[in-house]
């Protein structure tokens, strides 16, 4: 059906749609400058978070200088360093080379002739000797613990397992600040040992432990040999270590130790890409002032700060920088990044203040929200009003369509049975039946189709009581299976003229139900109608009572033309009819379905239907069986 809208619709429109264009209008220029101001307000407020992050990072990187150099902060922290310039180099503190101590009279001597009996002569005992007079000559803690070392090694190799024990653990107890020529603590030596011992005790464990702590205690002063040497040992004491608590302290020191690795590979990195950065910070710098050049990548990226008045260089990680830096809420999540974004300026070259992309106008003024809250109300308030206009002349020009079409199918539906009993009335009055079994087979059909036309009279009339909320039910206890018989008595002439085959299958012990006997029936009777108008070609209509879980269940089976799926959710509407020519063509008011449901829903029963397109339908009435209590309500007409 085509819509088209009359006069007054057009009316209606037109006046309230002239000034909702008027002002959409009139919001949507407002909305454009208010957007250009927000947006010259965002870029200055953005420019303004990038001087202040500029100007806090600078203040936080200088006062740690400061204090790095003045000793005030932690130089062996993993997060920061020191280094010193030596013309287009850099020298960390592990570079520069120990002072050289006084050798003791007879100390060398004493090492030089171990070392010939252990590694030339093969003569241990003699080797054990020579170490111990060397032990007994040192003059410093480096000595001794040379000495030591020797001792314990070819006492290992001698057999005499157990003074070589006693000497490891001796070493074990060396100060971390005892190294060797390569700024090895010698401890660590002590510990690899105990730690490759055959059978690795718990006090072994508990002391290398304590070595390991005590030198990783001093952190990025360390060389990288020893930290390498300290991660090798760590890890050694994790995979050997059998007690829980060992273990646990064994696997904290290992990632301690690689962490100090990472720091040492990143200083190593550093001292060797130096002369690209000094060139960077030498052509940014003015003056005395420091330039922070960035160096590295993701989170191992470091600052290193370059200039002064002194020729050091200082170093921080980035990350842990970037983190004490505060941010608005208005920007969101802010990141400082060596990439794109907006520049940190000459003092930190290749840093920038990277925004989050979500980072929007997101917080839009008062004035606009009223603007858009206002356009909204005024626009809704059309388009509802419109759509209510629309929905209220559509629905009256279906209910008028629908009016029109009942009324029609009603004439029809009239005319067949009036037809019928007209025209055999006539033939009986006029004398042309001669044979008494005719005059009754036309006497039948007269009965028949006045009952026929009763039961069409009654749908109209229950419907017109239905709408008018004065239908009433007088519910008894009844069997279902009387109502199922009764109804194909009634059914069964009008069945049998038109050549329909009825079946009817019951359960032996059906329970009875509460329902209005006469409302039931007429239910059915609609049913047993619908299902011989739309048999098709089918002539079999099945009656089935069951019942099962104080249910009882009448079904209703044709093997005729079958509802599609897609109509089966409207069927049961008033004065529907499903649209399609096969269906169109068969005469009906689209009451009947309508009444069942009515008559069933007021049973507190359920109504069901299967159907497949030209394979038949089955309509399934579900009631609840009646209880010994319904009885006793019916009786005392607390149940009506």
């Amino acid at each position: 059906m085509i819509f088209r809208p009359s006069r007054p619709a057009l009316l209606f429109l037109a006046a309230l749609g002239a000034p909702c264009v008027l002002l959409i209008g009139l919001t949507l220029r407002l909305l454009a400058q208010e957007r250009e101001l927000a947006e010259k307000r965002h870029a200055d407020d953005r420019r303004r978070l990038v001087t202040d992050i500029r100007q806090d990072l600078i203040s936080r990187v200088t006062r740690l200088r400061m204090d790095l150099l003045e000793g005030h902060a932690a130089s062996a922290s993993p997060i920061a360093f020191v280094a010193r310039i030596e013309g287009d180099t850099l020298a960390f503190p592990w570079d520069a080379r120990s002072a050289v101590a006084d050798e003791a009279p007879g100390f060398v001597d004493a090492i030089r002739s171990g070392e010939r009996g252990e590694f030339i002569q093969r003569a241990y005992a003699d080797a054990v000797a020579s170490y111990t007079a060397a032990v007994r000559a040192a003059s410093t803690p480096v000595q001794r613990a040379i000495a030591t070392l020797h001792l314990a090694r070819v006492l290992e190799k001698d057999g005499r397992t157990d003074r070589a024990h006693s000497a490891y653990i001796t070493l074990s107890r060396t100060p971390a600040d005892v190294v060797d020529d390569q700024k090895v603590p010698l401890a660590l030596y002590a510990a690899r040992s105990l730690i490759d011992s055959q059978q690795l005790i718990a006090s072994d464990a508990t002391a290398a432990a304590a070595v390991l702590g005590t030198v990783l205690q001093r952190g990025s002063a360390l060389n990288p040999s020893a930290i390498y040497m300290s991660r090798d040992v760590a890890a050694a004491l994790v995979q050997r270590a059998t007690d829980a608590s060992p273990r646990a302290t064994a696997m904290a020191l290992r990632h301690q130790a690689d962490t100090l690795a990472d720091y040492a590979e990143q200083m190593l990195a550093v001292q060797s890409a130096f002369p690209a950065i000094l060139a960077r910070a030498r052509a940014r710098s003015a003056k005395d002032d420091v330039v922070w050049v960035p160096f590295g990548q993701s989170d191992a990226t470091w600052l290193v700060g370059i200039g002064g008045r002194e020729p050091v260089v200082t170093g921080f990680r980035l990350r842990t920088l970037v983190d004490s830096i505060p941010t608005t809420k208005r920007h969101g999540s802010v990141v400082v990044a060596s990439s794109d974004g907006e520049p940190l300026g000459d003092a930190l070259p290749g840093l920038a203040v990277r925004f989050n992309p979500a980072d929007t106008l997101d917080q839009e003024p008062l004035q606009r929200g009223v603007l858009v809250g206002m356009l909204l109300l005024v626009v809704g308030v059309t388009l509802a009003g419109g759509y209510l206009f629309w929905r209220d002349t559509r629905r009256e020009m279906r209910l008028a369509a629908m009016r029109a079409q009942f009324v029609s199918s009603v004439s029809h539906e009239l005319r067949t049975p009036l037809t019928a009993i007209r025209m055999f009335a006539e033939t009986l009055l006029l004398g042309r039946a001669a044979r008494k079994d005719t005059r009754d087979d036309y006497l039948q059909t007269i009965v028949s189709e006045s009952e026929r036309l009763t039961r069409l009279l009654d749908n109209v009339l229950d419907f017109a009581k239905i709408e008018a909320g004065r239908k009433t039910y007088h519910l008894r206890p009844c069997s279902p299976a009387d109502v199922v018989r009764s109804a194909a008595s009634t059914m069964g002439d009008l069945l049998a003229r038109n050549g329909f085959q009825l079946e009817i299958a019951m359960d032996e012990e059906v329970p009875l139900v509460l329902a209005d006997r006469d409302a039931l029936e007429q239910a059915l009777l609609n049913l047993l109608s619908n299902a011989m108008k739309y048999s098709g070609r089918g002539r079999k209509i099945q009656l089935a009572v069951h019942s099962g879980n104080a249910q009882v269940a009448i079904d209703v089976a044709d093997d005729g033309i079958g509802i599609p799926h897609a109509e089966q959710s409207r069927i049961f509407e008033k004065f529907y009819r499903v649209n399609d020519p096969e269906h169109a063509s068969i005469p009906g008011t689209g009451l009947g379905l309508t009444l069942v449901a009515h008559v069933i829903a007021a049973h507190h029963g359920d109504i069901r239907v299967q159907s497949e397109a030209g394979r038949g339908t089955t309509f399934s009435i579900m009631l609840p069986a009646a209880s010994a209590d319904d009885a006793v309500a019916v009786e005392t007409g607390a149940l009506a």
